[in-house]
């Protein structure tokens, strides 16, 4: 497996063949969701407070295969390039995991492209998870394909003699 970036998009024929990869990726990650309600109000001269949380994880592992939902072009050479929404599961809400092109130059990677980079959410399904994974901040999860090479090889060789001059 490796990273995905636009020149292996463009190896293929552009963005338009892109929902015949098979897609994965590159490490787990964990979203959570948490809702809470409460109510206050005054009973016997005192605050009452009720309330009640909800807290909803959902784990897509390092390598789970994903397919592609929807794709945006971007129209710039901005920082973010070609926006990628990758379901890796057929659920209510049809929730994606979007990525998107790092850096300037084609070969990018593309990485988990957050709705809020400072709380780390993402919009999954119509709701906003926190988004978790192990290992660096700095190294956050990105798109994998296969790639299969059959590359064949034909040696030959053969010595010149060279020429005379015939008089």
């Amino acid at each position: 497996m490796i990273p995905l970036n636009d020149d292996i998009i463009t190896e293929v024929g552009g963005i338009e063949n892109a929902p015949d990869f098979q897609y994965y990726i590159s490490k787990t990650i964990t979203l959570s969701l948490v809702e809470g309600q409460s109510a206050s109000r005054i009973e016997d001269g005192q605050v009452v407070r009720r309330g009640s949380t909800v807290r909803n994880n959902v784990t897509i592992s390092a390598y789970t295969p994903g397919l592609l939902h929807s794709y945006n072009l971007s129209g710039s050479t901005a920082l973010l390039g070609n926006r990628l929404n990758i379901a890796f599961e057929e659920y209510a809400g049809n929730p994606v995991v979007s990525f998107a092109r790092q850096g300037a130059g084609s070969g990018g990677r593309y990485e988990i492209l957050y709705a809020d980079r400072a709380r780390s959410t993402i919009n999954y399904g119509g709701m906003d998870y926190i988004v978790s994974f192990t290992g660096r901040a700095d190294d956050p999860p990105y798109l994998m394909i296969t790639i299969q090479e059959n590359l064949t090889e034909s040696d030959s060789s053969r010595r010149v003699t060279g020429l005379t001059l015939d008089r």
